[in-house]
């Protein structure tokens, strides 16, 4: 065996000293601003965007489809086809038109519901309107 002497340099310097890393920029986040509860804390953003909101939902001329399929449904004289036709919309078939000729050809909400869950073309529903 061949022995060699080993000698151990040093490979890095140490430094002499760490610069502590420069201060960050505090960052905002809406989220905080709203977790203040002093007035002065609140947010101008947030404040017109629940005006907007506020005005959105003021507009009462806007109706859903509920309230303009019940609206025609009110306009029945029968009440067994009002609550037939409330009982088709519940099950989900939303075109007033449809169910309220089915319901005049088969009386009852469960049958039409049936016609219509068996129907797969719009032939297929033509031709049941129209029988």
């Amino acid at each position: 065996m061949v022995s060699q002497d080993v000698q151990m340099t040093q490979q890095f310097e140490t430094p002499q000293f760490i610069a502590e890393p420069a201060p960050q920029p505090k960052e905002s986040s809406a989220f905080a601003e709203d977790q203040c509860m002093n007035g002065s804390h609140v947010s101008d953003k947030a404040s017109s965007a629940n005006d907007l909101y506020q005005s959105s939902i003021s507009d009462t001329s806007v109706k859903s489809p509920k309230q303009l399929y019940m609206e025609k449904v009110i306009g029945e004289s029968n009440a067994q086809l009002r609550e037939s036709l409330v009982n088709l919309y519940d099950f989900g078939f939303i075109d007033f038109h449809v169910n309220r000729i089915l319901l005049q050809k088969y009386k009852d909400a469960n049958v039409v519901a049936e016609k219509l869950c068996s129907i797969t073309s719009h032939a297929e529903l033509q031709k049941e309107l129209n029988q």
